[in-house]
């Protein structure tokens, strides 16, 4: 039998309900046939009427239906003290699948169930990257699945093996050593060829990882891919991220032009980021945050992305996690929090992980329900071989 594959963020969290903003405004849930149907009996013997709550999703032979907000972006369901109306008269099982399940994102797969946590919800966020062993991966039984695993599974379980902060090497190795592991995939996916790549990479050895550069200065290629996917980010954005994007920019010496474009030198923008980096190896505390948020970000980014594996190749599937890493640390590090940190001041902890946490929450809220900012994302990595082993060394080194 297999396994049910999450973090323990997904175990450990509970909803915020009336102290929290976030999942209940600015979305619109989708809901099949069945489920409005169940909706609207209990209105209509209960003799309650919230008007026309939904609205079609496609063609009306289509049977999928979205909860249509009102006119301040809010779920009409949202009661004056920011709770579930339908939840709280008639409990959770009522509800959209969407709601129930949220923030977590199940998925069923031959080999068992894989729950990934959505860090678009504020406390889910904050349990994954700064509690405590909030993004340790939990593995339990899971009687209905097969005991072999696809391909994408397998891959999945690697990554989280070559992630995993546990092991005690710093966040960049491993993610060369993904790097790695994705050209091998992607050159023989042989099960018996992978698995001794895979067992030699977690001993630390085999030619496959290439070895640090002096500085920082093999980052800078990919500079251009991380200021143009933070653009896409920024016109596809709700207005809360764009001022979100624009101050972390802003503290590189970077704008967003009236056209859209990145206003900045590239070279004033490097020579700041790299200062930032070089302050992050000689600080102890702040390369203890880095490392240690960004490596639970990428371990949930890498766990919630299994079901895009089946459509590239293994390495355009690393190069994709690499991108999203170095977007969050970017935007992150420019956080009006660590204002005095950048400065050479001394970092204070509340600061870098409240910085983290609202950075990745808002620029995640806002992409996940946006197809066209992943569908860009993936033509820049193919467009321009960033799939490439070098090229993708030069995002895990930004």
């Amino acid at each position: 039998m297999g396994e049910t594959v999450t973090l323990r963020a997904a175990l450990r969290f509970r909803c915020l309900a009336g102290r929290c903003w976030s999942c209940c405004t600015g979305w619109s849930i989708e809901l099949d046939g069945p489920e409005a149907a169940r909706v609207d009996a209990l209105l209509s013997g209960a003799g309650a009427s919230y008007g026309p709550w939904r609205e079609p999703v496609g063609a009306a032979a289509d049977d999928r239906w979205r909860m249509r907000l009102d006119e301040n972006g809010q779920c009409p369901f949202l009661g004056a003290d920011r709770l579930c109306v339908l939840h709280a008269r008639w409990g959770e099982e009522v509800l959209p699948h969407g709601c129930r399940e949220y923030p977590r994102r199940p998925r069923r797969a031959r080999g068992g169930t894989e729950i990934a946590p959505r860090l678009s919800c504020p406390e889910m966020a904050r349990l994954c990257l700064v509690d405590p062993d909030g993004a340790s991966v939990v593995r339990e039984v899971d009687p209905g699945s097969a005991d072999d695993l696809t391909f994408a599974e397998w891959l999945r379980d690697a990554g989280l093996a070559l992630l995993a902060p546990e092991r005690g090497v710093p966040l960049q190795r491993r993610l060369l050593q993904l790097v790695s592991l994705g050209e091998e995939a992607t050159r023989d996916d042989r099960p018996a060829h992978l698995d001794g790549i895979l067992r030699e990479l977690l001993r630390g050895r085999g030619p496959w990882v290439a070895p640090d550069p002096p500085g920082h200065a093999a980052g800078a290629a990919a500079l251009p891919l991380v200021w143009r996917v933070a653009v896409t980010g920024f016109e596809v954005a709700a207005p809360e991220l764009r001022t979100l994007l624009e101050r972390s920019l802003a503290a590189f010496g970077a704008s967003i032009a009236a056209d859209g474009r990145l206003a900045a030198d590239a070279t004033t923008v490097w020579r700041a980021w790299s200062r930032w980096r070089a302050l992050c190896a000689a600080e102890p505390a702040l390369r203890a945050w880095d490392d240690r948020v960004f490596s639970r970000d990428a371990l949930q980014l890498w766990l919630g992305a299994t079901d895009r594996i089946a459509n590239r190749t293994p390495a355009a599937h690393v190069a994709d996690l690499l991108v999203r890493v170095a977007v969050h640390r970017f935007l992150a590090a420019g956080h009006p929090r660590l204002a005095a940190a950048r400065n050479g001041g001394p970092p204070r902890r509340e600061d870098l992980d409240a910085a983290a946490v609202d950075t990745v929450q808002a620029w995640v809220r806002s992409m996940e329900s946006h197809r066209r900012f992943d569908e860009r994302l993936a033509a820049a990595l193919e467009a321009e071989r960033w799939d490439a082993p070098e090229r993708a060394g030069a995002i895990a080194r930004f």
